[in-house]
């Protein structure tokens, strides 16, 4: 927290407006309380985003498994991705053939604001 005070950050804890949430992504710890603060604050700050038509992704993590082929980590930014979409990333390009969430199940619809799995690209 100090060192946030220090970069100019003012969080919560002591009386500013950002909050601060302790995470640990290899233990898993937090990422609820994580989750529950972004959804928060874009509602406050009523952020809003196009839930139909094509979709823009951010790709967080990308990897090569055998069997699978190209495995992808996104986040949704807006419209709607769906199993066999097509994709391009760069100068590659495919087609979604699974799309999972963080626990591992299938979904059929990923809107913005939601993290997936794409594999077989």
């Amino acid at each position: 927290g100090q060192q946030l005070l220090e970069a100019g950050l003012q969080v919560e804890e002591f009386g500013g407006e950002v909050p601060m949430i302790g995470i640990s992504a290899t233990q898993r710890t937090n990422l609820d309380q994580l989750r529950e603060a972004v959804l928060l604050q874009a509602e406050m700050m009523e952020l809003r985003s196009e839930r139909e038509g094509p979709a823009e992704a951010i790709v967080l993590e990308a990897s090569v498994r055998k069997g699978l082929g190209v495995v992808a980590t996104l986040m949704v930014q807006r419209g709607c991705l769906k199993p066999s979409d097509c994709v391009v990333v760069g100068s590659g390009y495919g087609k979604v053939r699974v799309m999972q969430d963080e626990t591992g199940s299938k979904l059929r619809t990923a809107h913005a604001s939601t993290p997936v799995t794409i594999s077989g690209v």
